[in-house]
């Protein structure tokens, strides 16, 4: 299998020009994710993550009891070369280069732990 991806320019554009974007995680993570979690995720994954800033509202998550910060393992996947990613990532996440028809083809060989 070959995962020579063509990413279209807007998308490419996308990650190259994340300045504007980097601090903006989606809105409804927080409301509707973030503050609802249970404590028994500990790993968060990503399809289409680009550079990772949907996973920084998750790297900030206490837990509520203890106020200690519980760690998540951050997996993103994208069609994006991994270099482009390396280069501009916003937080430590393993990164795939899988598109998300190509991850359901091969799902058992990547480590996660979905129960």
């Amino acid at each position: 299998m070959s995962r020579n991806y063509e990413v279209p320019g807007f998308f490419d554009n996308y990650v190259r020009n994340h300045e504007k974007r980097k601090n903006h995680s989606e809105g409804w993570l927080k409301e509707y994710v973030v503050d609802k979690i249970s404590d028994n995720v500990t790993t968060i994954v990503d399809f289409g993550c680009a550079i990772g800033r949907n996973f920084t509202p998750f790297n900030t998550q206490y837990n509520n009891s203890e106020n200690i910060h519980k760690p998540y393992k951050f997996i993103g996947f994208d069609i994006h070369p991994e270099e482009k990613i390396q280069e501009q990532k916003l937080i430590d996440f393993v990164y795939y280069r899988y598109s998300l028809e190509d991850f359901l083809k091969n799902i058992n060989n990547f480590d996660i732990k979905w129960e």
